[in-house]
């Protein structure tokens, strides 16, 4: 369960609802984390990306998916996965990307194609 709390009483309400079900004592342990939430990105966001990306894949000649990949690779949010032992860090989707990190690709986007030549207007 995630809850976004903008107060106290917010947050114990959102406690005691949760908890409700489980009895007292738990009958398991449970974890409970508390981190600032950050809005997601928005959709105009991604819309505009993609408008980006593909006026520029087709000047410079790839794919807006592999454009997409290349960006994601160089300035995105990575995650860690480990298995047998050797860690890698690969590239989150940018679904997940709040709208600061979203902001921050589409600044990278956007300084790429004015340096290749391409000027994207509007969202």
């Amino acid at each position: 369960m995630k809850v976004v709390c903008h107060d106290r009483t917010a947050a114990l309400r959102a406690f005691a609802k949760a908890t409700d079900p489980l009895g007292d004592p738990f009958e398991k342990p449970y974890l409970l984390t508390f981190e600032e939430f950050k809005p997601p990105r928005g959709l105009n966001q991604n819309a505009k990306l993609h408008v980006m990306l593909r006026e520029l894949a087709n000047h410079i000649g790839y794919s807006e998916g592999e454009l997409k990949d290349y960006f994601k690779q160089e300035y995105g949010r990575k995650k860690a996965v480990n298995i047998g032992g050797r860690e890698k860090l690969i590239p989150v989707s940018t679904v997940d990307y709040t709208r600061e990190e979203m902001a921050l690709m589409l600044n990278h986007v956007d300084r790429l194609s004015a340096e290749s030549g391409v000027y994207v207007e509007g969202e």
